[in-house]
């Protein structure tokens, strides 16, 4: 029971201590991270471009939406998860920007949407940016 409270209070996955990787509440995207992320992608979503920040209206703020996606899943169960430590998972390089139609995608349609693949279009969007 009381390993049971902890392993809830960590925020890790049931399993035995000896295959505990690493808490998914001990690292988080940096804010640097974010930051240098969506420079990188000018904002835009790696697959349509689209820009992912809407301006604001005379009655309402700025809309956000463009989502930071993991290529490598961040949680056991997830798309194309496999086991990476804390620092690793939440990296820029493990991480792309899309917006939400297409992050939705990506994460239904993994045979389609392979780590390899993510990672080239990761490649390919940001250095369009760049020029």
């Amino acid at each position: 029971m009381a390993q049971a409270r902890r392993t809830r209070a960590l925020g890790l996955v049931q399993c035995p201590p000896d295959l505990w990787l690493y808490s998914v509440d001990t690292m988080a995207i940096t804010d640097r991270t974010r930051r240098l992320l969506w420079g990188r992608s000018a904002a835009r979503c790696a697959l349509c471009r689209r820009h992912l920040v809407e301006d604001e209206t005379d009655v309402s703020e700025a809309s956000v939406v463009g989502e930071e996606a993991h290529i490598v899943a961040r949680s056991p169960g997830g798309p194309r998860y496999v086991p990476l430590a804390a620092d690793v998972v939440d990296h820029i390089t493990n991480l792309l920007l899309l917006c939400r139609i297409h992050h939705k995608q990506v994460d239904d349609q993994v045979q389609d949407f392979t780590v390899e693949t993510l990672r080239l279009i990761k490649a390919e969007h940001e250095s369009k940016m760049r020029a």
